[in-house]
């Protein structure tokens, strides 16, 4: 993905999408499934050396947390999602194209709990095997942009493909002999990052917002920018005007996936940042089908703005939207 060295000097215009852009998917198809690849190799390096008895930040253990991620015969991946892709029907989902992903994960460590080490390390390399498949392939070509089910409610296949490098980073930062300084703990946030941005793109253009947001951390500058139904993604060497969350990749990810627990503290302390405020409340519309997201209350510490803007952080993050405006 080129990087873009200097704002123009009207950011939205510039950078408003064109009918039928859908951000990395097909800005640069390849540089999305080489990311998403990276991803899923990453979390089979990092479960070989873990500690799989050991417990997560989550509660459960190394071995619980990777099972629900790996790819079984019992569990909805490329596979399921492309049947869905060619027939027009969101399989395996009863609520309008969103999946129960909570759910899913934790019928997978019931059914799936004898494993051991090999094969749990299988199932991750198996789950990038057939990823690696898809992409670039004829049913990738023919489908690749076809809505599917998803934990957001329908996006297209690629996406749904990218989404998953968010999921696999925030389980590398829950495991626990995963220290910031490992390079493979790195290099995947930094992954999970991207994907993050561009899946809030993704929900953006789906609810026809005209809106551009930068997520600006220590990994690059990544902005999305959504208009009538379609977004781009551009990588800055120096953050744009407008719109801006600015902290650590590793802070984006714990702040949207609800795991940060004094989130006020983060903003006093300016260990998070946000520029634009105002700009940044356009994605608000996006919380009207958000029942409620875990980590909220940490939040009414925080000015009102800023509560809102951090609830639209964790859209993506917690997997809670339930819009149901298709791409098309």
């Amino acid at each position: 993905m080129a990087i873009v060295t200097e704002p123009p000097p009207d950011l939205a215009p510039d950078l408003a999408p064109s009918p039928g852009d859908r951000g990395l998917a097909t800005q640069e198809s390849e540089e999305l499934a080489r990311r998403t690849l990276r991803a899923w190799d990453l979390i089979a390096e990092l479960a070989e050396t873990t500690d799989l008895a050991a417990t997560t930040l989550t509660g459960r253990t190394a071995k619980d947390l990777l099972t629900g991620l790996g790819r079984w015969p019992d569990s909805r991946w490329v596979a399921e999602a492309l049947v869905e892709a060619e027939t027009g029907e969101e399989t395996g989902t009863s609520s309008g194209g969103r999946t129960d992903q909570d759910a899913d994960e934790d019928r997978l460590r019931d059914a799936h709990r004898s494993a051991t080490r090999a094969q749990l390390i299988t199932s991750l390399r198996r789950a990038g095997k057939e990823a690696r498949a898809f992409f670039g392939s004829n049913d990738d070509e023919t489908y690749g942009l076809a809505p599917v089910a998803s934990p957001l409610g329908p996006i297209p296949l690629r996406t749904f493909l990218h989404a998953t490098s968010y999921r696999l980073a925030v389980a590398a930062l829950d495991l626990p002999s995963s220290p910031d300084t490992d390079p493979a703990v790195s290099e995947i946030v930094e992954l999970g990052v991207v994907a993050l941005v561009d899946a809030v793109g993704a929900l953006s253009a789906r609810e026809g917002l005209t809106v551009h947001v930068t997520g600006d951390t220590d990994a690059g500058a990544w902005t999305f920018s959504a208009a009538e139904g379609s977004w781009t993604m551009t990588e800055w060497e120096v953050r744009p005007p407008g719109p801006a969350v600015i902290c650590t990749a590793r802070t984006l990810l714990e702040v949207s996936s609800g795991r940060a627990e004094d989130v006020a503290g983060m903003y006093r302390r300016g260990e998070l940042k946000l520029e634009d405020v105002p700009g940044m409340l356009r994605l608000v519309p996006l919380l009207d089908h958000v029942p409620g997201i875990p980590g909220a209350a940490g939040l009414k510490l925080a000015a009102r703005s800023f509560e809102l803007a951090s609830k639209t952080l964790g859209l993506a993050g917690n997997a809670l939207g339930k819009l149901r405006r298709p791409f098309g």
